[in-house]
């Protein structure tokens, strides 16, 4: 029987650890950022591709402490990411443009435009 005891009493106290371990955590309200990735076109007169939305770019949100968060972007050109408050570099790695410095609010959602020159 006093190993049923103890075995109790472990179990209690783990759960009451574990309790207490998850009601004061470091669980900040997020924030969110909005990229748009459009191409525009330069030169001479052809199809129109002035901010056409470009679908499957790669978007990447790096903190002043270097820890990242990606998202591509879906059909309307847009990426959303939900992410701490802070200040972060928005990237897209090819557009002339990039990086972007933004600032996230807990609560509220940021947004950025990368406008994108075709060949």
């Amino acid at each position: 029987m006093p190993t049923m005891r103890r075995l109790g009493a472990a179990l209690s106290a783990a759960f009451m650890l574990s309790a207490c371990g998850s009601a004061g955590g470091d669980e900040r309200e997020l924030g969110s950022i909005t990229v748009t990735v459009t191409l525009s076109r330069t030169g001479p007169p052809g199809p129109s591709l002035d901010h056409s939305p470009i679908p499957g770019i790669s978007v990447t949100a790096i903190s002043t402490s270097q820890r990242s968060w990606s998202a591509s972007t879906n059909s309307e050109g847009e990426a959303v990411l939900s992410i701490p408050p802070g200040e972060y570099d928005v990237d897209i790695g090819y557009c002339p443009d990039a990086p972007q410095h933004v600032e996230v609010t807990a609560g509220a959602r940021a947004s950025t435009r990368f406008d994108c020159l075709a060949p």
